[in-house]
């Protein structure tokens, strides 16, 4: 069974496009903050995430620069060739999410004089 579940933040905005049948697809990066147990420096790990149909079409709507989300998916190895060199990539194919950032507070009602 291959289930990977991370809380990270998008490190950029996601990329969204559709394909012939309409169907979305988002691309996007996001990065976890931990502390090496070896050393006690702070590092960041990245990771590639697609998503598809309605939950790109959510998080293209909803999720920018700085979001954070719970994602949960299944972890894919991609390889491909840059330069004439074999490059791997970690990816997740998203499967579920959830968003971990505070919900805006909304504007308090402007106070109205009475006459």
């Amino acid at each position: 069974m291959n289930t990977f579940t991370i809380t990270a933040n998008l490190t950029k905005d996601p990329i969204v496009r559709t394909t012939k049948n309409g169907k979305f697809i988002a691309h996007f990066d996001v990065a976890e903050n931990y502390i090496d147990r070896m050393t006690g420096e702070r590092k960041a790990q990245f990771l590639h995430v697609t998503a598809f149909g309605k939950n790109a079409e959510t998080i293209h709507a909803y999720c920018h620069k700085g979001s954070r989300l719970a994602i949960t998916g299944t972890l894919r190895d991609v390889s491909y060739e840059k330069g004439g060199q074999k490059v791997v990539r970690w990816e997740v194919y998203l499967s579920q999410f959830t968003f971990c950032d505070k919900a805006k507070k909304a504007a308090a009602p402007s106070e109205q004089e009475t006459a």
